[in-house]
């Protein structure tokens, strides 16, 4: 785990933070984990390992990396930190190894705590006792349709709705969306979650998605 050229500096990310304090808004630093070469369809929900000391090493690389973030927005006030962002496989085959890491956050951040889940595995996160809100990044599908209307936009969020407040009611904690949106384009909500660059330009949807 290392800083990129895309890595924001201390200095930009402290100006961000206290700008949108001066704004009157609350911040939540989340942090976000990616990785380098991405042209083989890659991506942070399959960092894993397969050797015991592997896991072990990634693992103290990752607390580091937290706590170095923890640091900061201890300084700065920030209100709550995004402890992960869709690491699927590590927040699930080794469940257990984020109890540590969450408990050395609290050591040196006072503030609340929680973790974004990919949308379609929140549900096999077994750590949302350790932290004050369950994060789900809400991208689920809502329709097949390439233009639907706003009812239907609605009715395609039905299920989801009742199986996050049934979850909800097993785990006890409040519910938030650390990441939700979709593109500005025809078919944006049938997979929200891609960013491919779209012709077809439909702002209507993006703004009934988000009504």
């Amino acid at each position: 785990i290392k800083r990129t050229e895309k890595t924001p500096s201390d200095e930009s990310l402290a100006h961000a933070i206290q700008k949108s304090h001066e704004l009157g808004m609350k911040v939540m630093l989340k942090l976000h984990l990616d990785i380098i070469d991405k042209s083989d369809g890659s991506w942070r929900g399959e960092i894993g390992c397969t050797r015991e000391q592997d896991w072990d090493a990634w693992f103290r690389a990752y607390t580091d990396y937290v706590l170095y973030y923890a640091k900061i927005a201890n300084q700065e006030n920030v209100e709550m930190i995004c402890v992960g962002t869709e690491l699927s496989t590590a927040a699930t085959v080794k469940g257990y190894k984020w109890n540590d890491l969450i408990k050395e956050v609290r050591n040196v951040y006072k503030g609340a705590l929680t973790y974004a889940a990919h949308w379609d595995r929140y549900m096999d996160i077994r750590f949302w006792d350790q932290l004050d809100y369950v994060g789900i990044n809400a991208y689920f599908p809502l329709t097949e349709k390439m233009q639907p209307t706003y009812d239907e936009l609605v009715e395609g969020w039905d299920k989801w709705v009742k199986e996050m407040e049934s979850f909800q009611k097993e785990v006890n904690k409040p519910i938030i969306f650390p990441e939700i949106g979709c593109n500005s384009a025809d078919g944006a909500a049938i997979r929200p979650w891609e960013h491919v660059p779209r012709s077809e330009v439909n702002l209507e949807l993006q703004k009934n998605y988000y009504k």
